[in-house]
């Protein structure tokens, strides 16, 4: 297991950390993150030091939606549950799952955001683990009680890749979470995936610091619809 100090070194050979507390339910959590996210999200420095990386920086991000999706979290029993938090970025949402018992599988397509998802999680590092996965290709050969997605829902051509990944992944009975701040294009891509056989419950909450509603949409699959995979056909026309 990799100290604080080493993983900060490492960090800091790319990055200008900034560390803030947070309080989540009774706890109170230090999130370490990208001190000037809006550098790397500025298209000239994005074309500067990316230019041969597959990934997009949104991962250095703290997004809202994250922390939202944090604070409703420790209100469900989350012990012992196998968790995967996918396209964990900062981390901040399995973090604070893994600090109410859960055991999370941490997982993103940056690198980078693997290690500041370890570093947010030290103290309960023994109970995660961390592994680059791109959604549209790979498998984790295990399934979890609880998948989490704090914004990923924002391009239509993800969706028949998620849906196959989350079916793959599931568990029996297990069930996704979004945490979405709203967006008018997530409707359309909610409805994408009713038309897929998930059962959609959604829950509204107050205003974000960012001045958007916060929506929590839980996902579910009868067990009849468990290997009813769109056709290449199909998926061609999701992605049109």
């Amino acid at each position: 297991m990799r100290s604080q100090s080493a993983l900060l070194e490492k960090i800091q050979v790319d990055y200008e950390v900034a560390c803030e507390r947070h309080p989540f339910g009774e706890l109170a959590i230090d999130i370490y993150r990208v001190a000037q996210p809006e550098a790397l999200l500025d298209e000239a420095a994005l074309a500067a030091t990316h230019t041969t990386v597959p990934w997009a920086p949104y991962w250095a991000e703290a997004w809202d939606a994250a922390h939202a999706m944090a604070q409703q979290l420790v209100h469900r029993d989350l012990q012992q549950i196998e968790l995967l938090d996918l396209g964990c970025g900062l981390g901040i949402t399995g973090t604070v799952a893994a600090a109410h018992g859960a055991r999370v599988f941490f997982a993103d397509y940056a690198p980078p955001a693997l290690l500041f998802a370890e570093l947010n999680c030290l103290p309960w590092r023994a109970a995660c683990q961390f592994q680059c996965v791109d959604w549209r290709h790979d498998s984790l050969e295990r399934q979890f009680e609880l998948i989490v997605g704090a914004d990923i829902l924002y391009d239509r051509a993800d969706i028949p890749h998620l849906d196959r990944f989350w079916r793959q992944h599931l568990a029996p009975e297990g069930k996704v979470l979004l945490g979405d701040p709203n967006r008018p294009l997530t409707n359309e891509l909610l409805e994408m995936l009713h038309s897929l056989g998930w059962q959609l419950k959604t829950t509204r909450y107050p205003r974000l610091a960012g001045g958007r509603d916060f929506r929590l949409v839980q996902a579910e699959l009868p067990a009849s619809r468990r290997d009813d995979l769109p056709s290449p056909e199909e998926s061609a026309k999701m992605h049109s």
